[in-house]
């Protein structure tokens, strides 16, 4: 097995008072099968879905897979300080 992907998707539905199926209804889905393989890092979701679901749960996209990103390894010693990523 894989290893799972590391996200808050969870426990940031349960902090907005929702279930996976509001989630699911939301998104226009009609099980919770997708919302489900998310929350236990078994895939990830499309662009506008983690966006989406970003505004559900009232944070910043990034802040969904923040373990994950925390984790990328980028050499940005090399790009100009206007390029460089910064989260705030």
């Amino acid at each position: 097995m894989k290893t799972p992907i590391p996200n808050t998707l969870k426990e940031r539905r349960k902090q907005a008072g929702l279930r996976q199926m509001d989630v699911a209804n939301t998104l226009g889905f009609h099980s919770i099968d997708r919302i489900c393989r998310w929350e236990k890092g078994r895939a990830y979701p499309h662009v506008r879905n983690l966006f989406k679901l970003s505004k559900l749960y009232g944070v910043k996209p990034h802040e969904l897979y923040a373990e994950l990103l925390e984790n990328l390894q980028v050499d940005e010693s090399q790009l100009p300080e206007e390029k460089r990523i910064k989260f705030t």
